[in-house]
Protein backbone atom coordinates (compact mmCIF):
# COMPACT_ATOMS: atom_id res chain seq x y z
CA UNK A 1 0.00 0.00 0.00
CA UNK A 2 1.24 3.48 -0.86
CA UNK A 3 0.52 5.29 2.40
CA UNK A 4 1.17 8.78 1.01
CA UNK A 5 -1.41 8.33 -1.74
CA UNK A 6 -4.01 6.57 0.42
CA UNK A 7 -7.11 8.47 1.47
CA UNK A 8 -7.59 9.48 5.10
CA UNK A 9 -10.35 6.90 5.61
CA UNK A 10 -8.21 4.11 4.09
CA UNK A 11 -5.43 5.02 6.49
CA UNK A 12 -7.88 5.08 9.38
CA UNK A 13 -9.11 1.55 8.54
CA UNK A 14 -5.48 0.40 8.49
CA UNK A 15 -4.91 2.09 11.88
CA UNK A 16 -7.79 0.10 13.33
CA UNK A 17 -5.91 -3.00 12.17
CA UNK A 18 -2.87 -1.85 14.22
CA UNK A 19 -0.92 -0.53 11.23
CA UNK A 20 1.62 1.90 12.71
CA UNK A 21 2.71 3.19 9.29
CA UNK A 22 -0.87 4.27 8.52
CA UNK A 23 -1.06 6.02 11.90
CA UNK A 24 2.27 7.69 11.21
CA UNK A 25 0.98 9.01 7.89
CA UNK A 26 -2.21 10.37 9.51
CA UNK A 27 -0.07 11.97 12.20
CA UNK A 28 2.09 13.70 9.56
CA UNK A 29 -0.96 14.89 7.65
CA UNK A 30 -2.89 16.34 10.56
CA UNK A 31 -0.38 17.43 13.20
CA UNK A 32 0.53 20.78 11.54
CA UNK A 33 -3.07 22.01 11.11
CA UNK A 34 -4.16 20.74 14.54
CA UNK A 35 -1.14 22.38 16.15
CA UNK A 36 -1.92 25.67 14.39
CA UNK A 37 -5.55 25.51 15.58
CA UNK A 38 -4.50 24.75 19.17
CA UNK A 39 -1.88 27.52 19.17
CA UNK A 40 -4.44 30.05 17.94
CA UNK A 41 -6.76 29.38 20.89
CA UNK A 42 -4.28 28.63 23.68
CA UNK A 43 -1.74 31.32 22.71
CA UNK A 44 0.87 28.96 24.12
CA UNK A 45 2.99 26.78 21.81
CA UNK A 46 3.96 24.24 24.48
CA UNK A 47 0.38 23.77 25.68
CA UNK A 48 -0.82 23.55 22.08
CA UNK A 49 1.72 20.87 21.25
CA UNK A 50 0.80 18.92 24.40
CA UNK A 51 -2.92 19.10 23.58
CA UNK A 52 -2.38 17.79 20.05
CA UNK A 53 0.08 15.08 21.09
CA UNK A 54 -2.28 13.89 23.85
CA UNK A 55 -5.17 13.83 21.39
CA UNK A 56 -3.29 11.86 18.74
CA UNK A 57 -1.99 9.40 21.32
CA UNK A 58 -5.50 8.91 22.75
CA UNK A 59 -6.86 8.30 19.24
CA UNK A 60 -4.19 5.64 18.64
CA UNK A 61 -4.84 3.98 21.99
CA UNK A 62 -8.63 3.91 21.44
CA UNK A 63 -8.49 3.16 17.71
CA UNK A 64 -10.35 -0.15 17.98
CA UNK A 65 -13.19 1.51 19.91
CA UNK A 66 -13.57 4.56 17.65
CA UNK A 67 -16.04 4.46 14.81
CA UNK A 68 -15.40 7.52 12.67
CA UNK A 69 -18.52 8.15 10.61
CA UNK A 70 -17.60 11.65 9.43
CA UNK A 71 -14.34 12.59 7.76
CA UNK A 72 -11.16 11.69 9.62
CA UNK A 73 -10.11 15.34 9.49
CA UNK A 74 -13.48 16.45 10.89
CA UNK A 75 -13.27 13.94 13.73
CA UNK A 76 -9.73 15.02 14.65
CA UNK A 77 -10.68 18.72 14.57
CA UNK A 78 -13.83 18.23 16.64
CA UNK A 79 -11.92 16.17 19.20
CA UNK A 80 -9.25 18.84 19.45
CA UNK A 81 -11.87 21.58 19.78
CA UNK A 82 -13.34 19.74 22.80
CA UNK A 83 -9.89 19.52 24.38
CA UNK A 84 -9.28 23.22 23.73
CA UNK A 85 -12.57 24.14 25.41
CA UNK A 86 -11.59 22.06 28.46
CA UNK A 87 -8.16 23.71 28.45
CA UNK A 88 -9.70 27.20 28.30
CA UNK A 89 -12.09 26.41 31.15
CA UNK A 90 -9.21 25.23 33.34
CA UNK A 91 -6.99 28.18 32.45
CA UNK A 92 -9.31 31.14 32.84
CA UNK A 93 -7.12 33.79 34.46
CA UNK A 94 -7.89 34.74 38.04
CA UNK A 95 -9.67 37.99 38.65
CA UNK A 96 -10.05 40.25 41.60
CA UNK A 97 -13.41 40.29 43.37
CA UNK A 98 -15.95 42.37 41.50
CA UNK A 99 -16.71 44.40 44.65
CA UNK A 100 -13.19 45.86 44.52
CA UNK A 101 -13.46 47.14 40.94
CA UNK A 102 -14.87 50.68 40.59
CA UNK A 103 -18.24 50.58 38.80
CA UNK A 104 -17.13 53.09 36.14
CA UNK A 105 -14.12 50.95 35.22
CA UNK A 106 -16.22 47.80 35.20
CA UNK A 107 -18.81 49.28 32.84
CA UNK A 108 -16.14 50.82 30.62
CA UNK A 109 -14.19 47.54 30.29
CA UNK A 110 -17.34 45.55 29.66
CA UNK A 111 -18.55 47.98 27.01
CA UNK A 112 -15.18 48.02 25.20
CA UNK A 113 -14.86 44.20 25.32
CA UNK A 114 -18.37 43.72 23.96
CA UNK A 115 -17.80 46.25 21.17
CA UNK A 116 -14.62 44.45 20.11
CA UNK A 117 -16.32 41.09 20.31
CA UNK A 118 -19.29 42.31 18.27
CA UNK A 119 -16.94 43.75 15.66
CA UNK A 120 -15.05 40.45 15.40
CA UNK A 121 -18.28 38.49 15.06
CA UNK A 122 -19.57 40.82 12.34
CA UNK A 123 -16.28 40.58 10.41
CA UNK A 124 -16.28 36.76 10.67
CA UNK A 125 -19.95 36.59 9.63
CA UNK A 126 -19.31 38.86 6.65
CA UNK A 127 -16.30 36.78 5.63
CA UNK A 128 -18.42 33.63 5.65
CA UNK A 129 -21.20 35.34 3.68
CA UNK A 130 -18.65 36.32 1.04
CA UNK A 131 -17.71 32.64 0.68
CA UNK A 132 -21.25 31.72 -0.41
CA UNK A 133 -22.14 31.67 -4.12
CA UNK A 134 -23.71 34.97 -5.27
CA UNK A 135 -27.17 33.38 -5.70
CA UNK A 136 -27.10 31.62 -2.32
CA UNK A 137 -25.87 34.79 -0.62
CA UNK A 138 -28.63 36.88 -2.26
CA UNK A 139 -31.37 34.47 -1.16
CA UNK A 140 -29.97 34.17 2.36
CA UNK A 141 -29.83 37.96 2.76
CA UNK A 142 -33.38 38.37 1.45
CA UNK A 143 -34.51 35.87 4.06
CA UNK A 144 -32.47 37.04 7.05
CA UNK A 145 -31.94 40.74 6.52
CA UNK A 146 -35.11 41.70 4.65
CA UNK A 147 -37.23 39.14 6.53
CA UNK A 148 -38.93 37.86 3.38
CA UNK A 149 -40.66 34.48 3.43
CA UNK A 150 -39.65 31.70 1.03
CA UNK A 151 -42.70 32.33 -1.22
CA UNK A 152 -41.95 36.09 -1.28
CA UNK A 153 -38.32 35.42 -2.23
CA UNK A 154 -39.42 32.92 -4.90
CA UNK A 155 -41.78 35.51 -6.39
CA UNK A 156 -39.15 38.25 -6.28
CA UNK A 157 -36.40 36.11 -7.88
CA UNK A 158 -38.46 33.95 -10.23
CA UNK A 159 -37.24 30.73 -8.58
CA UNK A 160 -39.37 27.92 -7.16
CA UNK A 161 -40.09 27.89 -3.42
CA UNK A 162 -38.20 24.58 -3.09
CA UNK A 163 -35.11 26.02 -4.79
CA UNK A 164 -35.20 29.04 -2.48
CA UNK A 165 -35.63 26.79 0.57
CA UNK A 166 -32.74 24.52 -0.52
CA UNK A 167 -30.38 27.45 -1.11
CA UNK A 168 -31.19 29.05 2.26
CA UNK A 169 -30.88 25.74 4.13
CA UNK A 170 -27.50 25.11 2.49
CA UNK A 171 -26.34 28.63 3.31
CA UNK A 172 -27.31 28.21 6.96
CA UNK A 173 -25.55 24.85 7.11
CA UNK A 174 -22.38 26.29 5.57
CA UNK A 175 -22.38 29.31 7.89
CA UNK A 176 -22.91 27.15 10.97
CA UNK A 177 -20.18 24.74 9.92
CA UNK A 178 -17.65 27.47 9.18
CA UNK A 179 -18.30 29.55 12.29
CA UNK A 180 -18.57 26.71 14.81
CA UNK A 181 -15.13 27.35 16.32
CA UNK A 182 -15.73 31.10 16.42
CA UNK A 183 -19.08 30.59 18.12
CA UNK A 184 -17.53 28.51 20.90
CA UNK A 185 -14.73 31.04 21.35
CA UNK A 186 -17.21 33.95 21.46
CA UNK A 187 -19.42 32.18 24.00
CA UNK A 188 -16.40 31.70 26.25
CA UNK A 189 -15.51 35.38 25.91
CA UNK A 190 -19.05 36.48 26.65
CA UNK A 191 -19.23 34.20 29.71
CA UNK A 192 -15.90 35.53 30.96
CA UNK A 193 -16.99 39.14 30.42
CA UNK A 194 -20.47 38.82 31.88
Amino acid sequence: MNYQKASDIELWHKCRQNDKKAYSELFERFFPSLYKQATFYTRNEMDAEELVMDLLLAIWEKRSLLNITVTVKGYFQRSLRNRIINYLHKNIPGTEPIELIPEEQLMSNLSTDRQLLEKEIIIAYQKQLDQLSPRRRQLFLLSREENLTHPEIAQKTGLSVNTVKNHITSAIHTLRENTEGLTTFCILLIINNS
